[in-house]
């Protein structure tokens, strides 16, 4: 016996836009009156004319088929499913290459960075590092302009060596008018003892770029330049980076967290080896680094945990007027760097803007805490990829659409929550395709096969 059509009245009930006693009501009128219920049902305001044209949509699949054998149903629901999963197969294979989803991937990948920063505390170790910062106070308590004279770093550099901390990384280059006096004065301050971390850039040229350095030691020097994806974020620090100069082919350069962290560490230079995947060095006490790099930058991902309220913190001018706790500086790792909007010191990183040095600051927590990103295993991508799809493409074929809505969303949130447990544990993945795919593949290769099979 055929199955018969479905009703108009049944189709909006079942897409969710009228109940049952409306169409109770809209009967009885049509009884009393005639007409079209359609047309009853809009006049009354139970339905507008966009519900009743997706209903018409509807019931002509119904009309279409009306004599389809269950084998053939089921053909049409598993080339439907087998459809989605070769979209999201293709997807997964030239993510890289579609822009619009490659932009909401790194939209997702900010979103869940923000929201382990709000869910999940800083490291301890944060209270490790403190900022001296040349921030809005100084600029506004200093009787003259930036630059300041090298008699007053010579003196902020002093006043910090004298309560022992581990290690003085300066985040700024020396610029400004001196003289020789006062350089040398500096240079013997920057030199003492190798407590001290300056920094170096890569300069338009791509080359290395100690012209303001005033240190005659390059080993106390560290690469602070950032590289930045395609969208001017910051996402990735280097590790190390090889000479240009064929005289010094065989010198690498590190970058000025790797410099900081080798001083306070005992890092031995001779432990450190590459492959495509991972840079590796270890300490004389067995602590080892296993850091996953990008193979053609070098490059790990900064693990963003802190913005700058976070991190322990006094200003440049506090240290230089030795108005400030000894205990803030005792045995601390101490970043000193400009720090203030006017000096134009912000990038934009995958949480947002932060200073400079906020940035650098994160790059340092996520090597001394060993708080890796690291990929996800491609075959674990690719099989919630699918196995979400199949599930999709499953709800779309079987179940009504309120179902289905309901169902799918619930599929994402559930990503999303797997996304972030990953994220805990230091692993990403693409988070575009996902949610993408089973919200819309299987529409589309539902219309598809309908349009294939008429």
């Amino acid at each position: 016996m055929e199955k018969q059509p479905k009703t108009i009245g049944e189709i909006l009930i079942e897409n969710g836009v009228l109940t049952k006693d409306q169409l109770i009501a809209a009967l009885k009128i049509q009884k009393k009156e005639g007409g079209l219920i359609g047309e009853i049902l809009i006049r009354d305001g139970f339905v507008n004319k966009d519900d009743i044209i997706n209903a018409l949509i509807k019931q002509c699949d119904y009309l279409y088929f009306p004599k389809e054998r269950p084998v053939e149903l089921l053909k049409k629901k598993f080339w439907i499913i087998v459809t989605s999963l070769f979209l999201t197969f293709f997807s997964l294979l030239f993510f890289e290459y579609i822009p619009f989803a490659k932009a909401i991937d790194r939209k997702l990948y900010r979103a869940l960075l923000k929201t382990e920063y709000y869910l999940v505390q800083p490291p301890a170790a944060i209270n490790d590092i403190l900022l001296v910062t040349i921030d809005d106070k100084t600029l506004s308590a200093m009787p003259y302009r930036w630059p300041y004279p090298r008699s007053d770093f010579i003196k902020v550099i002093e006043n910090l060596r004298m309560n022992r901390p581990r290690v003085i990384a300066l985040d700024f280059a020396f610029f400004g008018k001196s003289n020789a006096a006062d350089d040398a004065s500096l240079i013997n301050t920057l030199n003492f003892e190798n407590e001290i971390i300056l920094p170096s850039i890569i300069n338009e040229q791509g080359e290395l770029d100690f012209s303001n350095m005033l240190s005659a030691n390059v080993t106390n020097s560290g690469i602070i330049t950032k590289i930045q994806d395609s969208d001017g974020a910051i996402r990735r620090c280097l590790t190390y980076l090889v000479s240009a100069d064929k005289d010094k082919a065989s010198q690498g350069f590190l970058p000025w967290e790797i410099q900081i962290l080798r001083r306070i560490k005992n890092i031995d230079l001779k432990s450190f080896s590459s492959t495509d995947s991972t840079f590796r060095f270890k300490n004389s006490l067995g602590e080892e680094w296993i850091v996953p790099v990008e193979a053609d930058t070098k490059s790990f991902l900064i693990h963003f945990r802190a913005y700058t309220r976070d991190f322990p913190r006094i200003s440049f001018y506090q240290v230089l007027t030795g108005n400030f706790d000894a205990n803030l500086v005792k045995n601390k790792i101490v970043m000193v760097g400009t720090f203030s909007p006017i000096l134009q010191d912000l990038e934009y990183t995958a949480i947002g803007w932060l200073p400079g040095l906020t940035v650098n600051a994160n790059a340092f927590l996520t090597l001394y805490t060993h708080n890796f990103l690291k990929n996800a295993p491609k075959y674990a991508e690719y099989a919630i990829s699918l196995l979400g799809i199949i599930f999709g493409a499953f709800f779309i074929t079987w179940l009504s659409p309120f179902r289905t809505k309901i169902l799918i969303f619930s599929e994402i949130l559930l990503f999303f929550l797997l996304s972030f447990i990953l994220l805990l544990y230091g692993y990403i993945w693409n988070y575009a395709v996902f949610p993408l795919a089973v919200a819309l593949f299987p529409i589309l290769s539902k219309k598809f096969i309908y349009f294939l099979r008429k």
